[in-house]
């Protein structure tokens, strides 16, 4: 009889990367992958470390499923991932319902790991997935996401990524397009590049091969389907990647560009390059190539240094650059980060209060945006009827991040799967609300 193997999936969409990775793996040795907990032999918990709330969240996890162990609800609990990472000594000895812990670069050893191995050698530096995945990422959507590197190598001070992932290594390009002409073929609509920086890829691999080039790769590609990446470098969105995009309708002007400070001074405390005039000239740059683009980046509020005249310069960034979304992250102490052992420490209670005030300026900049998109025509891809209404993304909506397009439903279920043209007529800060005008392929 197959073992049958219950995952849990905590943290980022590069954990969903992972896990998918891993259920490969797992069946093509004969195990079998269940939805239900209460039918799985083993319990696999992929987890996250990424800051303090993260950790929290994969150990409560740990402890949930650990209970169930102990009333003899499963048989074997493994935890993978980032956490064990984090804490290569501790897990085991502090949680003995734990059966076997593996780190980020031993996905390919899951099967050893189910088979009792207790001690992993926790080895980053030399793993890299170098297989096309064959089924998509949640095999019920119409996007897939595909890691297209491992690791990272740029050392921010209050990062600690790289020791747990390693320095960044791109995937072998002939992968990527093998695995995105799958994809297609089994009808996904949207690819999703996903890394610690996309935008750096190819440059540990190759000489003359970089991202733009895995791009035009990508959209000569046949299918009608579009592409957007995530976690791009500001550095690295020059003239020449705008131009592409521009030029090319399949690729999403969608731009995610964690830039974390808006202030050279604290950028250089995190060990990281830029300034507010350099960032606002690449937005207004952006801005003034496209009529449609969606522009956010993700910024830490508390850091180190911090002091209150930096943080309101920070706010003068939101409301001079006026981002489409802003997700702020209250500084997070990591062990063995540079940031760590600075000294100007800010209270938890003043970081809480400055992560308020931004979020809640941004929220309103944000609002304002959506509204400013009634009235627009805009290409949304219809994934679903919920009710009497079909519901879609479009450029402006990465899955379950920026909210949805809600479309009245005098039509029939047809354009479900196609990409169709909506006059937005409505927004309530997250969803925009629409009609169809007309259908743009019914193929």
């Amino acid at each position: 009889m197959k073992s049958r193997v219950f995952i849990e999936t905590l943290g980022c969409v590069r954990n969903e990367v992972d896990t998918a990775t891993l259920r490969e793996i797992l069946i093509s040795n004969g195990y079998e992958i269940t939805g239900d907990i209460n039918k799985s032999d083993i319990i696999i918990i992929n987890t996250c470390s990424f800051i303090e709330q993260a950790r929290q969240e994969s150990i409560d996890t740990i402890l949930e499923y650990g209970e169930l162990k102990n009333r003899g609800k499963i048989k074997k609990l493994i935890v993978t991932g980032c956490l064990p990472q984090y804490y290569k000594d501790e897990l085991i000895k502090e949680i003995p319902e734990i059966d076997s812990i593996s780190g980020t670069g031993e996905i390919d050893k899951i099967v050893d790991i189910t088979k009792g191995r207790t001690r992993s050698d926790f080895n980053v530096r030399g793993y890299l997935y170098n297989k096309p995945l064959q089924t998509p990422i949640r095999e019920t959507e119409l996007y897939h996401y595909i890691k297209i590197s491992e690791g990272c190598s740029r050392k921010c001070a209050f990062c600690k990524i790289p020791e747990l992932k390693g320095g960044y290594r791109s995937r072998k390009k002939e992968i990527i397009i093998q695995e995105a002409k799958i994809m297609i073929n089994s009808g996904i609509k949207e690819l999703i590049l996903v890394g610690q920086e996309t935008t750096n890829y190819g440059v540990d691999r190759y000489k003359d091969y970089n991202f733009k080039n895995l791009l035009k790769d990508l959209t000569i590609l046949n299918g009608d389907f579009r592409i957007r990446f995530l976690y791009g470098f500001w550095q690295d969105i020059d003239d020449e990647l705008i131009y592409l995009i521009k030029e090319n309708k399949k690729i999403y002007p969608y731009f995610d560009i964690p830039l974390q400070h808006s202030e050279k001074k604290m950028l250089r405390l995190m060990n990281r390059e830029g300034d507010k005039t350099i960032f606002l000239n690449l937005i207004n740059k952006i801005r003034a190539n496209f009529d449609d683009s969606y522009i956010k980046t993700s910024l830490i509020v508390g850091h180190p240094y911090e002091t209150s005249k930096l943080f309101e310069r920070l706010l003068d960034f939101l409301n001079e650059a006026k981002l489409d979304r802003i997700t702020f992250f209250p500084y997070s102490r990591e062990e063995g980060t540079v940031s760590a052992n600075y000294k100007n420490k800010i209270s938890k209670k003043e970081i809480e209060k400055r992560y308020d005030v931004a979020r809640n300026i941004q929220f309103k900049i944000e609002d304002k945006l959506q509204k400013k998109m009634i009235g627009e025509e805009i290409e949304v891809l219809v994934e679903r009827k919920v009710g009497e209404e079909l519901v879609g993304r479009c450029y402006r909506n990465a899955p379950e991040i920026e909210g949805c397009v809600v479309i009245d439903n005098n039509f029939s279920e047809e354009y479900i799967d196609k990409f169709i043209k909506v006059k937005i007529t409505d927004s309530n800060g997250l969803d925009l609300y629409g009609d169809i005008i007309e259908a743009r392929s019914k193929k």
